[in-house]
């Protein structure tokens, strides 16, 4: 049997028809990008399913709808927040949890088993979270300082995300999250600058047709 850090889990195919696979080896931080009607939540579910069916008690999902449409019917398979009230108090909570893996930790690397799974965050629309206006400037940044500091120390406790939004700008996804994100995913690029905010600067590798 496959250990579960080493599973192929699936996204789908890219533009060039090869296949695109995440592992949970490296821990896992992605970032979907796509226009409403791209396919955006469509390539999100289907890898979510993939990584449900192969690692299954393994991984614990953790979901942050703003919309309140995509993933109601995912419960009781995931944590699935839609109230705004409930945003800062969940990421408090993971930052708690990395911290008590943290002192848990035997080695120095967190081992994934259905005892202590993989937890994956995903926030779908980061811009309807971060920018939302029921916010003050100052809790904005308040919690934009907490989402960074959980992206920059997940990986080793056996913690990952997946932000979702419209663009991978910086004023939807900050530039210090995104440099996180290995795997890089995006529908329907039409700039330039779009590609390179997708690609971490190596649009020679992309087509910005796509």
């Amino acid at each position: 049997m496959v250990a579960a850090e080493k599973q192929p889990l699936n996204w789908g195919f890219g533009a060039d028809g090869r296949p695109v696979v995440s592992t949970l080896a490296n821990g896992l931080q992605a970032a979907v990008a796509g226009a409403s009607g791209s396919g955006k939540s469509n390539t999100l579910k289907r890898f979510l399913l993939d990584a449900c069916e192969k690692l299954g008690p393994s991984l614990q999902l953790v979901v942050i709808d703003a919309k309140r449409v995509e993933f109601m019917s995912w419960v009781p398979r995931a944590y699935v927040y839609t109230d705004q009230a409930d945003f800062v108090p969940v990421i408090d909570g993971l930052a708690g949890e990395y911290e008590r893996r943290k002192l848990a930790m035997k080695s120095n690397r967190w081992s994934i088993s259905p005892e202590s799974p993989f937890i994956l965050l995903v926030v779908d629309e980061v811009s309807a979270i971060l920018n939302a206006p029921e916010y003050t400037s100052a809790q904005r940044k308040a919690l934009e300082m907490k989402l960074r500091a959980l992206s920059e120390r997940m990986r080793a406790t056996g913690m990952g995300a997946i932000w979702s939004g419209q663009t991978l700008s910086a004023d939807v996804l900050p530039t210090s999250i995104r440099n996180n994100c290995t795997t890089r995913i995006v529908h329907q690029t039409m700039s330039e600058e779009a590609l390179t905010m997708a690609s971490g600067g190596r649009n020679e590798e992309c087509r910005a047709d796509l």
